[in-house]
């Protein structure tokens, strides 16, 4: 099954190198040597992991997270005499050129397209091969654990530096100062807390009922997860 999928991804490459033909991907050129200007931001669909695939599969250089401030990754394109960075930032993708002008603003929109109508094509391509998969209720996790992470290390360093406190404990022994802000921490710390658990519960029961483990309470869950336990640390837990 992984031999067919990889082999109608490189079908699809061959499809995808032609539209990507003039686009080339910049292996010299850093974020320091271009004082690069948003020009498109918000792009949500497609995901950006379509993105991210669609570089990989193209052997593209994608550069770490060193770039702006929660973000994954990034490339650098040079299309049409300009210079792009396609850039993942909170569940969306934004692309920044070298200038702003009219003319850029054009490219950059082409550019774009070129790229959505790549990713698409990526994208029709798992849904009709996981189709089947899916609906007899197989499942594929998709990683959002550094997306949640991010979220609660948002609220997480906001409080803190608003207040100066030294750990999220003082900051939870004063939430009426801060009710929304602590109130997304915790949702967000919970988040994270839940995503762990089901990978944790998915690799020990790979063959397990992971729709019912889904449904059960906190308490159930952890039990399922970490098993039997008397240890008074992990009770307060």
């Amino acid at each position: 099954m992984k031999k067919d999928l990889e082999n109608k991804i490189k079908e699809e490459i061959t499809e995808i190198n032609k539209l990507l033909a003039n686009v080339i991907n910049v292996k010299i050129i850093s974020d320091e040597d271009i004082p690069f200007k948003k020009i498109v931001e918000k792009i949500e669909k497609p995901h950006p992991y379509i993105f991210y695939v669609l570089f990989k599969s193209l052997n593209y250089i994608i550069h770490g997270k060193n770039l702006f401030q929660k973000s994954l990754w990034h490339v650098i394109l040079e299309y049409k005499s300009h210079f792009f960075i396609i850039n993942e930032y909170f569940f969306t993708i934004q692309m920044y050129a070298d200038e702003i002008s009219s003319d850029t603003e054009e490219i950059a929109q082409d550019l774009i397209d070129k790229l959505i109508d790549c990713c698409d094509l990526l994208d029709n391509l798992f849904q009709n091969h996981f189709k089947e998969d899916i609906k007899s209720k197989k499942c594929y996790v998709n990683n959002i654990y550094w997306n949640v992470k991010r979220i609660y290390e948002f609220f997480r360093d906001m409080l803190k530096e608003e207040k100066k406190y030294d750990s999220i404990i003082e900051v939870l022994k004063e939430m009426k100062s801060n009710e929304g802000f602590i109130f997304s921490l915790i949702l967000s710390f919970f988040s994270t807390c839940e995503f762990i658990l089901d990978i944790f519960y998915i690799f020990d029961n790979p063959k397990g009922a992971f729709f019912k483990f889904q449904k059960k309470n906190w308490y159930n869950k952890f039990e399922d997860v970490f098993g039997p336990y008397n240890l008074p640390e992990i009770e307060k837990i």
